[in-house]
Parts: C-alpha cells; structure tokens; sequence
C-alpha cells in the first residue's frame, strides 16, 4: 500500500474562494492531443493508486520516463499548462488509495488514530458513512460533536437521515471527548480528514467542516488556524462566539442560529456578505444548508490571498499555506503574516509580510505563464527572475508529500526573505545586507516532508 503522510501533511497545514481567481479560462488554453490525453492517466494510476510505492524509485523513474516521451508529442505544452487534466487524472484513480474494504451506505464505527501535542500516540472513536454513487467523487463532511453525544444515533437523525447527504456525500463525525480534547487542541480535528482520505475517495477540493453548539469554538480554530487551505466551507451550528483571523478569508462559512449566533452570523457577513452565510434555524434549515453544500463552488486556487500562523520554539503551527511553504520564520515565537500574490499579466510573484524566513512558493501554469520569466520579489526586493522549468516529477513529489490532490504544481522556488543586517560600530562598511538569493535554487518536493509533519501543536 502506497505511504500517504497525510496527517504530517494536514496537521501541519491543515484557497480560497473569492480572492481573486488567477486560472485561465479553459478556451485559452492549448488543445491537449489525443494520445496524450488517454494514455497519461493510466501512467498517473500508476503512481497515484499503490501501484508502485512513492519509495521505489526505479519504477516512479520509469513511469516518469514513460510520461516524458508522450509529452514530447505535446508540442504546445497543453498537457503540462492544464493543471486540471493532472487533478482530474489523480482523482479518477483514487479509488485504489483506500487503504481498506470501504463499505456503502452503512454506518461504520471504528478508532483512528491521533497525534496530542506532547507527540504522544491515541485512538479516537470515528463514525462515518458512504453513500456516494459508484464512479462519483464526492464530497466530504466531517463533523464534531459535543462531548457526551451519541454519535451513531446522531449521525441517522441528522446528515444520514437527508436523502441527499445519504446518497451522495461521505460523512464523518467524532465526539469530543478526554481522548479527544479539542477545546484545547483544535489540530485533533485534522485527523478525521486524514483518516477519510485514506479511507474513501473524496473530492479534496469539497471538504466541509461542522461544529455543533460548543464545538464550534474548536472547528474554527482549526480552519482558521491548522487547515484554512484544505477547506471548501466551515458550518457552524448555534455557535456561542466567533473566532476568526485573516484565514477565514479562504473559505465560504455557513452559520446556522438556533437561538444565540447573530453576533457570530453577523462577524461572517463582516468578513465576506457575498460567500458566507447567516441562516436564522426554521423548518426548511437543514434543506437549505444541504442545497448550499451541494452548490457550492468547491475550493478553488486563489492568485492572491492573507495569511496568518503562530510559531513556536520548534516549528511554525501551519507552514503549508497552499501556494506558499514556510520553512521557518524570521524570529521563532512570532507569528508569521504575509500576503502572496501572483500577478498574471507581469509574471511577478510577491511575498509582503512580516517574520518571513524561508520559504518556498509553488507555480502552474494558473497562477503564471511559465512560457515566459517569473519574478519573485518579497518585502519589496528582488529575489529571483528566470524561466521556470516545469517538472512532471514535482506535481507528485509535492502531492505525496502534503497529501495534495486537490492542487498540482510544475515548479516552485526556495529562498529567504530580505534581511537588513545592521553594521557592527566599528566595521564600517555597507550597514545593509541581504539574505535572501534562490537558497541554492529550487527546493525538491520532499524536502517540505519533515516540517509539513510539524504543525500539529496550536503553539499555546
């Protein structure tokens, strides 16, 4: 069975809708070639599927050699330009990814297995159900209940009981609980999703978080704060107060009042009145959220977008911001903000924030023309300007490595942010310095594992 360090990968970072969609429309892009277009697939099930394992090296070179000599009958380029032909591609082979028989359209009760904040190891009860349509990827809906709750009983009188839930979504719910103390460490709500991954075949660009009553304190934490790039939409029933920073911004939230949530209903439509929703509960409100799930845009890449993320003494809280990893901060102990944006018609690619250290940013061909230079800059330097290569092996070597199969990238760059070095009194000499430069150029795709694995910890 393929290795999938998907909870590294979503603890450590688990964009955006609305901010300003940098994808070129489909019409522009080149026409991918027949035999291009039906023969790659199989050679991505390869990879994708538990095929051939992300540790042998020899076959993955084959395969890589296999898809290099049919995109040299891809004259345009059309196949490496189209990001969605490579998603689509890694999606329709999912199905194999299930580490286990996958049951249908039954309740099944069984533990995961967690990581706390002292690295110690636990298991969690986690229900869960499939009632999506064979050849369908569908959505996936995980959702944490109070502690106490009868998750099963809940789980037939709610989702499983909604025709449209019941036969096309997956679903999930865990309790809070002692084993599982969300309310102090909110990353805890990624392993549900890294559990479902690995479990059945979801659409990784419609994944939904729900939070009941005082769960919905711990849900937004960890959207906000541990998964903002993994999310489609956040629901938050009957929530007592709201809890959001900038991350918010990069997915749609849906707010259900029952009869104390208009303050928190009101701080969404603050933050986006088009995307977020304020639902005051009545008998239609569960048709109406489902309706809202299934029209749902679904996550989408963003060309420009806010981010925020705590670090501590050993690591940053979420370094995989979704187009952007952070290897380390300027200062440990800081929080780390800064803005990306990827400008189409320049080809600049601009980081501006504060606490920058090194970082790596990825590329396609949505974001950039790669056919021409790109240019990095941050806090307003110049850090890099060059035509980038773009690489087969980087879209998988990224995707295992943070469990990404949502997203796909050709090329990516490593390097530091500007530093100014203050002069010693008696050296003389330029008082200005910079640390920057491309890092000994671009990152390979796994050197991301090791830190991807290290945002677990909330960092209070």
């Amino acid at each position: 069975m393929r290795r999938l360090p998907v909870i590294a990968g979503l603890t450590g970072a688990i964009v955006a809708l609305g901010v300003g969609v940098g994808a070129l429309l489909a019409a522009d892009k080149p026409r991918i070639p027949g035999n291009v277009k039906s023969k790659i697939p199989k050679l991505i099930a390869k990879l994708v599927s538990g095929e051939i394992s992300p540790d042998d090296t020899s076959e993955r070179e084959q395969v890589f050699v296999q898809i290099d000599k049919l995109l040299t009958k891809d004259k345009k380029h059309a196949a490496l330009k189209t990001p969605s032909f490579w998603v689509d591609a890694m999606l329709a082979a999912s199905s194999k990814m299930r580490s286990k028989a996958a049951p249908r359209n039954r309740i099944v009760q069984e533990e995961m297995d967690v990581t706390y904040a002292d690295d110690s190891p636990g298991k969690v009860p986690i229900t869960f159900r499939n009632g999506a349509l064979a050849n369908v990827v569908p959505p996936l809906l995980v959702t944490v209940l109070p502690k106490g709750t009868d998750a099963k009983a809940w789980l037939e009188s709610n989702w499983a009981a909604n025709d449209v839930a019941k036969k096309g979504w997956v679903l999930a719910v865990v309790v809070a609980s002692d084993k599982f103390p969300v309310s102090k460490q909110s990353f805890l709500v990624a392993h549900a999703f890294g559990h479902m991954m690995v479990t059945y075949k979801t659409d990784p660009n419609r994944w939904f978080l729900e939070g009941v009553d005082e769960t919905c304190v711990a849900v937004q934490k960890a959207a906000s704060e541990n998964m903002p790039d993994r999310l489609a939409g956040l629901i938050l029933r009957n929530p007592a107060s709201a809890v959001t920073n900038v991350n918010s911004k990069m997915y749609s939230t849906y707010v259900l009042d029952t009869g104390k949530a208009e303050d928190v209903g009101n701080a969404y439509l603050a933050i986006d009145a088009e995307k977020n929703v304020f639902a005051v509960a009545g008998e239609t409100a569960i048709d109406d959220l489902t309706a809202w799930v299934v029209g749902h845009p679904g996550r989408t890449l963003a060309s420009s977008y806010d981010f925020v993320t705590a670090t501590n003494e050993e690591r940053i809280i979420a370094p995989w911001t979704g187009t952007a990893f952070l290897f380390s901060p300027a200062k440990r102990g800081d929080d780390v903000s800064f803005k990306v944006t990827y400008d189409m018609a320049t080809g600049v690619i601009d980081l501006t924030g504060t606490n920058l250290g090194e970082f790596v940013v990825y590329m396609n061909d949505d974001l950039v023309d790669l056919d021409k230079p790109v240019t990095i800059t941050c806090n307003g330097e110049e850090i890099v300007s060059k035509i980038f290569e773009r690489d087969v092996k980087e879209i998988f070597d990224t995707a295992d490595t943070f469990g990404e199969y949502g997203r796909v990238f050709m090329a990516q760059f490593r390097g530091f942010a500007p530093t100014e070095i203050a002069a010693e009194p008696d050296a003389g000499g330029d008082a200005g310095g910079d640390a920057g430069g491309d890092a000994g150029g671009d990152a390979g795709g796994g050197g991301a594992s090791e830190d991807a694995g290290g945002g677990k910890k909330d960092g209070k």
